[in-house]
């Protein structure tokens, strides 16, 4: 699942994940996340850690405690605000600034890698 406010961003992620075999899921932002997590349950989230509606900084911990098994890889653009959490809550943390693409999908293979059972359901294949 790839959760940005920003379509083109999220359009980019969406193919750009499609693209090396696994199915996708994108969402608006945090609450239309939330209403599809229980529908899709994906195993790997690509998540804004600003979202207007949800804060990432809110959504990342709720997705962490309901969901504990699914990987969380938060994206984080220059803050526009005082505000800086101490810690997100999140398996790995990419800046939207300096989006390094192979290091990206190194990543995405390596969370989703963790279990055979990712992997598949990723890729659409039941296990």
């Amino acid at each position: 699942m790839v959760v940005d406010e920003n379509p083109g961003f999220r359009n980019v992620i969406v193919n750009l994940i499609a693209e090396h075999g696994f199915e996708t899921f994108p969402a608006a932002d945090g609450i239309d996340a939330l209403r599809q997590i229980y529908d899709v349950m994906p195993n790997v989230i690509v998540a804004d850690a600003v979202l207007s509606d949800l804060s990432g900084f809110r959504f990342l911990p709720f997705v962490r405690r309901r969901f504990p098994n699914i990987r969380v890889i938060a994206m984080k653009g220059e803050s526009t605000s005082a505000f800086q959490p101490t810690e997100v809550v999140a398996d790995k943390i990419f800046p939207k600034c300096s989006f390094n693409l192979e290091r990206f999908l190194q990543v995405v293979e390596e969370l989703a890698d963790g279990d055979n059972h990712t992997r598949n359901a990723l890729n659409g294949n039941s296990a």
